[in-house]
């Protein structure tokens, strides 16, 4: 067992957090009814070390280090720190990494960074902040804040409660028995939990993910992956762009949303409850139960079961949409209806015929006479007393000619593959090849059997097959190299090709689905819009007439964007004014707004329609049930790297039911289309009523989906 380098121990009395920095070591905190707080200082080398470092020469190589262990006011500090004028080119052979294991209180709370190490904490209660360059991250009985991120470490949780805020950039997360509000980002690892409750949100960029036994709110997603959730109590909202969906829901509250660009739903819930259905796929089946009032076609059900509730939406753009009643059968297991024998992705040498078993026995009989060699010439070289010298020298020589042999092969491969053209021919390319191989073994070898022995070696000048043949060596594996080098350059080009197809499908695809979402002129407005215009036409024409100028020109806006996904934001506003200009014409004096812009934002780039839906959102919920005087304030402005755009109104509060609309819905799946998760929709109801959009900017808010 490692023994530490330092040990420090600080009574606990008034410590009330802790933190630890270190370089390439790993950090462990662990949480107990101690009454002291126990620093153990870890020391490894990472240079080109043989044996155990002494203790004199450890303390030397870490005069080029800070190390700090101390107490500050109310806290435990634990520093490793490299000094910068004591590095130069050649420090990293003496690099000295520190970990530590620290042992303290329960009721503490900790901010830990290492640059590379794995990050372990157990048994806390308080605010928990950490991270690791490329290391795993551990937390297991944590109560209170946790906040962690790794650069592609995987993370597993167990046993934690209250806010968890993780992410790692494409390792694997998983979590166990946990609740609260749980908030976990992968950008292409696995996902997968067991045993949570509470409001539990997770994305992964390609990975698939999976959940068994979750009470509360889930809400997933994935770029590609396949989703599986088991025995569900709660609401879910479960997204994939292509791969298929397996959901087992024992009893849910206010929605299940079940979506998928390409792949199979198959979701098993109780059917004797009230629901609003909302499904569509290139089939959908759903067991004949209840009373169910609406329209059911062979691709689309849309109505009412057993007198409405709950939101059941399922939808697939390729796939088809399964639904049982989780009460009358078995769950469907989609992963068991695949056996290991649908699928072969293994080459197969030992084909049933006689080409197939030439090539696996030619194999065979190189790999076996190749690894004798080998262990022949080894053993002769080792022995400590040769039984013949002449012998002993002869397998030497052997042993250098063949390495010799290898050096030129590889020599004359890398001269030939790395230039940029490799002839017009294959066969004049072989030629090339086995014709500069043998140059290069007349030429070379004679010149490094010199330089081995310092003398001109024994050369026979008579001809004979024999030499013919060991000349021919280079010659032999340099072609057979270059043929599998081709064979697999190939393959690597197709790849390249099906990846790069499959990059423009899916960059077609989230264009197709932006499309989709692109501005739509609400019928109901133009409903009002139109007879607000006639009620004017006999009364006050000249209303009449800017009115429909006005709408004209929305209309024009609308349908002038349809090949652009981006507009400036003086764009925007006009679009907006262009609306509000309308609405005032039928509300009146009941309507005023005011519009305020950051300076230096105008030019800035945002998607098309972005604010109008919202602005529409506010006098439909807002100004239209309003009594009094009506008031909407929009405003955008910069907050370090975060636009912000935010529209109030002094209506009444927003109902639950907002954000199913099409329009915030849409606004929502165009910020996800279109920024992923560097974007963000938040409604607020307390105290302000407002709706926000956050936009993180990189070099632009604008982002390549053409």
């Amino acid at each position: 067992m490692e023994e530490p380098y330092l040990i420090k121990t600080f009574p606990a009395e008034g410590i009330h957090s802790l933190l630890a920095e270190t370089l390439a070591g790993n950090i462990t905190v662990s949480g107990s009814d101690t009454t002291d707080i126990k620093v153990e200082v870890y020391v490894h080398s990472l240079g080109w070390v043989w044996g155990t470092t002494p203790r004199q020469k450890i303390e030397e190589r870490l005069r080029q280090y800070d190390l700090i262990i101390e107490k500050q006011e109310d806290k435990i500090v634990a520093l490793h720190r490299r000094k910068p004028e004591t590095w130069n080119w050649n420090s990293w052979m003496k690099f000295m990494g520190v970990s530590y294991k620290i042992y303290v209180p329960q009721n503490i709370s900790t901010t830990l960074q290492t640059s590379g190490g794995k990050i372990s904490l157990e048994n806390l209660i308080g605010k928990q902040r950490f991270s690791s360059e490329g290391g795993n991250l551990k937390m297991a009985n944590i109560k209170g804040e946790i906040h962690g991120r790794t650069s592609g470490g995987n993370i597993a949780i167990s046993g934690c409660s209250e806010k968890i805020d993780l992410q790692t950039y494409g390792g694997n997360i998983v979590a166990d028995s946990s609740e609260g509000l749980i908030n976990l980002r992968t950008s292409g690892g696995n996902l997968r939990f067991f045993n949570l409750g509470g409001e539990i949100e997770a994305h992964t960029s390609g990975g698939n993910i999976q959940a068994d036994k979750i009470n509360g709110t889930l809400k997933v997603s994935t770029s590609g992956g396949f989703i599986r959730i088991i025995d569900l109590s709660g609401n879910i909202d479960a997204q994939t762009s292509g791969g298929g969906i397996q959901a087992e829901v024992n009893d849910f509250d206010k929605l299940i949303s079940l979506d998928t660009n390409g792949g199979n739903i198959h979701a098993s819930i109780p059917l004797n409850r009230g629901m609003n259905l909302d499904l569509s796929g290139s089939r959908v089946r759903i067991p004949r139960t209840g009373q169910f009032e609406g329209f059911a076609q062979k691709r689309s059900i849309h109505g009412k079961l057993n007198g409405g509730g709950a939101m059941i939406r399922m939808r697939t753009s390729g796939g088809r949409v399964i639904i049982r009643d989780a009460q009358k059968e078995t769950f469907y297991s989609i992963a068991q209806s695949f056996t290991e024998s649908d699928f072969n992705l293994s080459p197969n040498f030992f084909v049933r015929n006689f080409k197939g078993f030439l090539l696996s026995f030619t194999l065979c009989f190189l790999m076996t006479f190749g690894l004798s060699a080998i262990i022949y010439f080894s053993l002769a070289l080792i022995r400590s007393t040769p039984v013949n010298p002449s012998t002993y020298e002869d397998n030497k020589s052997v042993v250098i000619n063949n390495a010799i042999n290898a050096f030129i092969t590889l020599l004359v491969l890398y001269w030939f593959i790395s230039r940029k053209s490799h002839g017009t021919g294959n066969f004049r390319n072989y030629l090339k090849l086995i014709l500069w191989s043998y140059v290069a073994e007349v030429v070379i070898h004679g010149s490094l059997i010199g330089i081995l022995y310092k003398r001109t070696p024994r050369v026979n000048t008579g001809f004979s097959y024999e030499s013919l043949l060991y000349i021919s060596v280079p010659a032999i594996v340099a072609s057979i190299y270059y043929y599998f080098w081709q064979r697999s350059k190939q393959i690597s080009m197709k790849i390249s090709e099906q990846e790069y197809r499959l990059l423009q499908l899916e960059k077609l695809k989230t264009k197709a689905e932006l499309d989709a979402l692109q501005a739509r002129i609400n019928p109901h407005f133009l409903h009002n819009a139109l007879n607000s215009i006639a009620s004017l036409v006999y009364e006050e024409p000249a209303k009449a007439e800017k009115m429909t100028l006005l709408l004209s020109k929305l209309f024009r806006y609308s349908t002038g964007s349809k090949n652009q996904q981006f507009n400036s934001i003086a764009e925007e506003l006009e679009i907006v004014n262009n609306y509000l200009a309308i609405e005032q014409v039928r509300f009146g004096t009941r309507l005023t707004y005011t519009l305020e812009v950051e300076d230096g934002l105008q030019k800035l780039e945002i998607p098309c329609f972005l604010l109008q839906p919202i602005v529409e959102n506010a006098i439909k919920h807002g100004i239209s049930q309003n009594i009094g005087q009506g008031v909407i304030k929009i405003c955008i402005a910069k907050e370090s790297d975060v636009l912000k755009l935010s529209v109030h109104d002094n209506g009444p509060a927003f109902p639950d039911t907002l954000i199913s609309g099409y329009g915030l819905k849409s606004i929502q799946d165009k910020l996800r289309l279109l920024y992923d998760d560097k974007a963000e929709m938040i409604i607020e109801n307390a105290l302000y009523k407002q709706v926000i959009i956050k936009i993180k900017i990189q070099n632009s808010a604008k982002n390549d989906i053409n």
